[in-house]
């Protein structure tokens, strides 16, 4: 099958379009998206090197696409389950843990490269 600019450009709108119903019915990915855009003006503000600012991005991308899929993992384990069951739980409860987890790691990460600098900014002493 060859390729198609059309199907590819519809492609784009639908993921595009997916972005925005999670930001206008998701409150974390909202959450996340805020706390991605502090995170990312702060880096900037203290002036972070390309490498930490990759690595911010990166590690930031992976909280805000972890949301995603749970997101949509909840939405499908609603669909398939809509009565109550211990194991439909069990699945949602996980898939917030690795959200959750994930974001502490974010945390961590934006901590070691952060600080330092903001301390250094404001004349903090450790």
């Amino acid at each position: 099958m060859p390729f198609s600019f059309a199907k590819f450009f519809r492609s784009i709108q639908r993921a595009a379009g997916a972005l925005g119903t999670a930001i206008r019915e998701e409150q974390n990915f909202r959450l996340h998206v805020v706390a991605a855009l502090a995170v990312f003006v702060v880096a900037l503000a203290v002036r972070v090197n390309r490498v930490e600012f990759a690595v911010l991005m990166i590690i930031t991308g992976q909280v805000l696409i972890l949301e995603l899929v749970n997101s949509a993992v909840e939405r499908l384990v609603d669909m398939a389950q809509p009565r109550v069951h211990q194991y439909a739980a069990v699945v949602k409860n996980m898939m917030a843990g690795a959200v959750l987890l994930a974001a502490l790691v974010a945390v961590g990460v934006g901590s070691v490269i952060l600080l330092p600098r903001l301390v250094a900014c404001f004349g903090f002493v450790l």
